[in-house]
């Protein structure tokens, strides 16, 4: 009876995993990207947005969202990955000679090293053009209405 029941039970798990890890990866890999998005867009709201203004238009610092000279947001793998190292570097460590800031806490920041992963995430974040040529997003949207809060 033991061995029927160790059998049914490993039958069991190996039909689970065969039947539900396809259904449920992808909704989790989604799931997973649109928290980093959202902790990113809360972290841009309370630590960026005074130098790079609510939608990343730019202000002390440099234009962050539509920036034709670095298309953050540009999804060619090859751009996509030197766009995202250059963010981590740029956060980790701070720009000599201007006045953006080291974030990382181990170089003197207040960020640790998943609060730059959810800011690279969000500011790597692909976006939508308008017919008005305004880019958008619903992270960038929602990065506003944390500043507004």
């Amino acid at each position: 009876m033991m061995v029927a029941l160790m059998f049914l039970f490993v039958g069991g798990c190996a039909a689970y995993t065969a039947i539900e890890l396809p259904v449920r990866a992808p909704s989790q890999a989604d799931w997973t990207r649109d928290q980093s998005l959202e902790r990113g867009a809360l972290l841009f709201a309370n630590n960026c947005r005074t130098c790079h203004g609510n939608l990343g238009q730019g202000g002390v610092g440099p234009q962050l969202l539509n920036n034709p000279d670095t298309q953050f947001q540009d999804q060619d793998p090859l751009k996509l990955a030197a766009n995202r190292e250059l963010l981590n570097r740029t956060l980790s460590c701070g720009r000599a000679g201007t006045l953006m800031p080291a974030w990382l806490n181990t170089n003197g920041g207040s960020l640790n090293a998943i609060q730059i992963q959810h800011l690279v995430d969000f500011i790597s974040s692909p976006v939508e053009v308008s017919e008005d040529g305004e880019a958008t997003s619903e992270w960038w949207h929602e990065a506003e209405n944390f500043a507004h809060n």
